[in-house]
């Protein structure tokens, strides 16, 4: 028995838990902008992720690779363009506030997204890479990584400039939601890990350290925006 691999499949059940968490007090949110609606989807289909990736470590390390690949194939892999989506769409939408341009940004990333993953079911598109005590890692097709790695870079750069923007505006000591700059912190952390995550042949205790980490940013999100409700009734 690899218990290292049950190891990193609780971790990624953890990540899934707390993912939902945050959700269910995003969900909970009186007044609701574009911002939390992206939010709330981008924490959501992180949830979903990692529960299907846990899931699927156990079921390789019962016996069933088939399924564990099956699921990150078809689930995992859809999930993580969907988070993509929203992720970017919330960055621009900071960047512009105008719901309509976070929209059209929305739809357009969900376009591109079905085109990069469309590569994935192609024959060949999706294939095993190795495994170790700790993980189980899967080639990716190319097109679709570079895909990938295009509308995340275009999400990171929008969540850098949210974040220096919300730095600079509390260096002049004017008026801002730091619910929006641990958002967004909270989220460049996730992409940051998901990219190295996401290459495929990382397969060491460092990835599970990483994951580890998802928990630590997604509980920033908590913290923020339970002290933001807490001020607010007040």
């Amino acid at each position: 028995m690899q218990t290292g691999l049950l190891f990193n499949g609780l971790i990624c059940l953890i990540v899934a838990g707390v993912s939902f968490w945050i959700s269910r007090i995003i969900l909970k949110e009186r007044v609701k902008t574009f911002a939390e609606f992206m939010v709330l989807g981008f924490w959501l289909s992180v949830g979903l992720t990692w529960l299907l990736v846990g899931a699927g470590l156990f079921l390789y390390e019962g016996g069933y690779p088939f399924y564990d690949k099956i699921m990150n194939r078809y689930g995992v892999q859809a999930l993580i363009y969907l988070q993509l989506s929203f992720g970017v769409a919330y960055a621009v939408y900071r960047a512009y506030s105008k719901w309509l341009v976070g929209m059209v940004v929305l739809l357009a990333c969900l376009a591109f997204s079905a085109v990069g993953y469309s590569f994935l079911i192609l024959p060949g598109g999706f294939l095993f890479g190795s495994d170790s005590y700790f993980s189980v890692e899967y080639l990716l097709n190319p097109v679709s990584w570079k895909f990938f790695q295009i509308i995340l870079g275009i999400g990171v750069i929008f969540l850098i400039y949210d974040i220096l923007r919300n730095l600079i505006t509390r260096l002049k000591k004017k008026h801002f939601r730091s619910v929006y700059f641990y958002t967004s912190l909270s989220i460049l952390v996730y992409a940051v890990i998901g990219f190295f995550d996401n290459q495929g042949f990382n397969a060491t205790w460092i990835m599970v350290l990483f994951r580890s980490i998802i928990v630590l940013s997604v509980l920033l999100t908590y913290l923020t925006y339970s002290r933001d409700r807490t001020l607010e009734e007040k």
